[in-house]
């Protein structure tokens, strides 16, 4: 596999992150960790990312997974709602 730059890679976890939460939590948090600590294992890191990926999505998810990530996202825009929104 090719080595992936860090911008590159923290990118991708940010557009992919709610997805790997409604399946994994726990992976996903795993998965922060690892971009976090990226810099310097370029040449590495795009495979240990995308084997805990692939093992996150894996996992069953269900509806308490979901409702987790729109709390999140309704997090998001909390800031550009009204209150009668």
């Amino acid at each position: 596999m090719a080595s992936l730059s860090v911008h590159a890679l923290v990118k991708f976890h940010s557009r992919h992150k709610l997805l790997v939460m409604a399946y994994s939590p726990v992976l996903y948090r795993a998965l922060g960790r690892l971009v976090a600590q990226a810099k310097g294992q370029e040449h590495t890191i795009a495979q240990e990312y995308l084997a805990l990926m692939m093992q996150a999505l894996s996992k069953p998810t269900n509806r308490r997974k979901h409702t987790n990530v729109l709390m999140h996202m309704q997090g998001y825009f909390k800031r550009d709602l009204m209150p009668a929104d």
